[in-house]
């Protein structure tokens, strides 16, 4: 053993091969030349009337065969009732959960045959419906947006099922800094009295729970509604075709 240790001790290390460095071939070019800055291209914007007096704001654009439209009123977060905020979120949660012709499945149904998406959504000072579809089933796409905003059920067991949903949405704001944050900062930055202030995240759970289907049709006709309506559309299509199929299905209303 004393003389296998000293062949240890007096044995040196090996010496570890230091890795091959890295080959790197070719180089790098030149940057390619900045080229001539286009200037931005602004559509025309046109505007047309529906029979009834409703606007109707055109921008033409042929890129692809699209057309997109946005049904605006004025009736953003402002528009809550006051000591039921919510009651507008869950209006615009049910519109596409049913008509008075169409079921939620038969809307949803109708959407993907025709490669459609209606879609709402709202802000501080507008409630906006969404349509985005093919400009090849423009007509039949705008009757089911008609369908969807003149004439929502709001059938009850599908309030209740919509309703499950928003109190579970505010349960979950609530267990969310920045969902806590959305229902907390309104309050501070316009005060409580302000109208903006409404802008309480999903909405106030004790509120929201005890909603009925007369709050929202109460909602929906004080607010939805044509003389509070403003439609834009962009679209491939010209203009009179555009208000033709708009006026046929919004122009009596």
């Amino acid at each position: 053993p004393g003389a296998r240790d000293a062949y240890v001790e007096a044995t040196p290390p090996a010496k570890v091969a230091a890795a091959p460095e890295p080959e790197f071939k070719g180089t790098r070019g030149a940057l390619p030349p900045v080229g001539t800055l286009a200037s931005l291209d602004f559509p025309k914007v046109e505007h047309a009337k529906l029979k009834n007096g409703i606007e109707l704001v055109y921008a033409y654009r042929n890129a692809v065969p699209i057309t997109q439209a946005s049904i605006s009123f004025d009736a953003g977060v402002a528009a809550d009732v006051p000591g039921k905020l919510g009651t507008q979120t869950l209006t615009l949660d049910m519109l596409d959960e049913g008509t008075l012709t169409r079921d939620s499945i038969a809307i949803a149904e109708a959407k993907e045959r025709l490669g459609a998406n209606i879609t709402s959504g709202s802000g501080a000072d507008r409630t906006v419906v969404g349509l985005f579809t093919p400009s090849a089933n423009l007509a039949a796409s705008t009757e089911l947006l008609a369908d969807i905003v003149r004439h929502p059920k709001f059938d009850p067991a599908e309030v209740a099922r919509v309703k499950n949903q928003q109190l579970s949405r505010i349960s979950a704001e609530l267990t969310s800094p920045q969902g806590l944050a959305t229902r907390v900062y309104p309050k501070l930055i316009y005060g409580a009295a302000y109208p903006y202030a409404k802008s309480f995240g999903s909405g106030d759970a004790k509120a929201v729970a005890a909603l009925t289907r007369d709050d929202l049709i109460a909602f929906q006709q004080a607010w939805i509604r044509p003389d509070k309506a403003k439609i834009f559309v962009v679209s491939d299509r010209p203009l009179a075709e555009v208000k033709a199929a708009f006026d046929a299905r919004f122009g009596d209303w």
